[in-house]
């Protein structure tokens, strides 16, 4: 069947962009905690505020030409050319406003060293203008496997040189450089992959126009959003507390945020293509499928590093960045709801009823912002991190909640897509608690806990699967591809 078939391409699609995310996220994770023994919370703190300002004014002229493409029915090269025209054109004006603007900004945060760092990021966002727009093809034909291989090598390269910078200056400037060779990679990546070479037109400028005043005013929403925990934090209690806030926000997100972008991102694609073919009868299916298995995987990471937040950042960061402890627990499950909420917003994305969209992520906004200032306030990084993780919350059951309604899709249905995993991971926190109850030492907890907790959820998941019948769920993809990767095992061993 052709639902079947997407569903399949979609499940093979999520998994390239699964080791993708989880790769470079890993890679990131390993440089935070290598850096963190190089670097001090201020440096973490001083490039995150350049890169946020940097990243708050390209997201004011996102136009979202990329998702158009997916959505299109038969894009010809008109639009690919106008699309990467107007790419270079943002490059062009967004690193002119940050070059501009970059004395306001070290004004305002009262740090003049901030500056040259954005004077530096403005030059790589001109620089990413020139990226290949051809490369949109990969994601258009759910062909992951090749943006596996676009996004990693760069990813690869900048991590390794990053580390040796730090070790040999001990600077901030290791992070930029970083930066830098990752945008240059990607863009020299892209036209080594992919044969199309750019045209300078705007022929098409019609057909991006009207979608993508919604992609734009969505962008914008996004990026005061996102970015309003750094600008809260740094202007209310400094760098340093930014710094924390950053390496928390790392810890609590590493296992649920990257998995749940990254089936979000095959996601879009899979929904785009059946709104092209109008194949809507297991459209409901498809998505009650990819929530359970998303829950099934980042609920019990997420609840895990919850309740180890203070023993994971003893270990991976020290005892001086014991204050990211709160900012872990919070983040760490408020991560799970965000990534499951973010699979309405890909179909909401890929079915283009953006408008709808637009407010909820308003609404959502508005909330984080005003919930940040006042528990900011009041509660210092504890109150910035619930403030945040409340806003996650709000905004997935508001778009879960329009989903549901445009597919007729009751809460019973999507009850029992996520019974058992809740249920199974209850049993784990359960377990986690008793066994590691009494232990003193951050090394004691984690070596107890992890296992406890990865063979109790890992059993009890298995069990409720079988009393169950053996439903086609994650359980059944797993099996088949357990057994896809055994089989030449197997015939090699039937010829001796």
């Amino acid at each position: 069947m052709a639902g079947q078939s997407i569903l399949a391409r979609m499940a093979r699609g999520a998994g390239w962009v699964i080791a993708w995310r989880l790769a470079t996220r890993l890679l990131g994770l390993f440089s935070m905690l290598v850096l963190a023994r190089l670097l001090v919370p201020e440096d973490f703190g001083l490039v995150a505020l350049a890169t946020s300002f940097a990243l708050a004014l390209d997201a004011c002229l996102s136009l979202g030409v990329e998702d158009q493409i997916v959505r299109a029915r038969d894009p010809d090269r008109a639009l690919y050319d106008t699309a990467f025209t107007i790419g270079l054109l943002r490059g062009l004006v967004v690193g002119g406003m940050v070059a501009a603007l970059t004395p306001a900004a070290s004004e305002f945060f009262e740090e003049p060293r901030l500056a040259a760092v954005l004077y530096a990021l403005a030059l790589a966002t001109v620089a990413g203008g020139l990226a290949n727009i051809g490369t949109v093809d990969f994601r258009r034909r759910l062909e992951f496997h090749l943006e596996f291989r676009l996004m990693i090598l760069p990813r690869i390269v900048s991590v390794i040189a990053t580390i040796a910078t730090a070790a040999a200056t001990r600077s901030h400037w290791a992070l930029v450089l970083g930066i830098l060779l990752h945008r240059a990679g990607v863009i020299v990546m892209g036209y080594a992959m992919h044969p199309y070479r750019p045209r300078l037109s705007l022929a098409a400028w019609r057909e991006l126009l009207g979608v993508s005043f919604w992609t734009w005013a969505i962008g914008v929403l996004a990026m005061v959003r996102d970015r309003a925990d750094v600008v809260v934090i740094g202007r209310m209690m400094g760098t340093t507390e930014v710094g924390v806030f950053a390496a928390g926000s790392e810890i609590a997100t590493v296992s649920t945020a990257e998995l749940g972008l990254a089936v979000n991102r095959a996601a879009m694609s899979g929904f785009a293509e059946a709104g092209r073919k109008a194949d809507e009868a297991n459209e409901t299916r498809a998505l009650l499928m990819l929530v359970a298995g998303l829950v099934t995987v980042t609920l019990p990471a997420g609840l895990g590093v919850a309740l180890l937040a203070g023993s994971l950042v003893e270990i991976a960061l020290g005892p001086a960045w014991s204050a990211a402890t709160p900012v872990v627990s919070v983040l760490a499950m408020a991560s799970v709801v965000s990534a499951t909420g973010a699979l309405a917003s890909s179909w909401l994305r890929a079915r283009a009823p953006l408008q709808l969209l637009c407010a909820i992520i308003a609404a959502a906004t508005l909330l984080r912002v005003v919930l940040l200032v006042w528990f900011t306030w009041w509660f210092g990084l504890a109150g910035a991190a619930t403030a945040v993780g409340v806003g996650m919350a709000v905004e997935a059951v508001l778009l879960f909640a329009v989903v549901m309604m445009r597919l007729g899709m009751s809460p019973a249905l999507l009850l029992a897509a996520v019974a058992r995993p809740v249920a199974c991971a209850l049993v784990m926190a359960l377990a986690v608690g008793a066994a590691t109850q009494g232990w003193a030492g951050a090394g004691a907890m984690v070596a107890i806990g992890v296992p406890v907790g990865v063979l109790t959820y890992g059993l009890a998941i298995w069990l409720t699967w079988l009393v169950a019948g053996r439903p086609d769920g994650v359980e059944a993809q797993v099996l088949r591809m357990a057994g896809r990767v055994l089989r030449p095992v197997r015939a090699r061993l039937g010829h001796l």
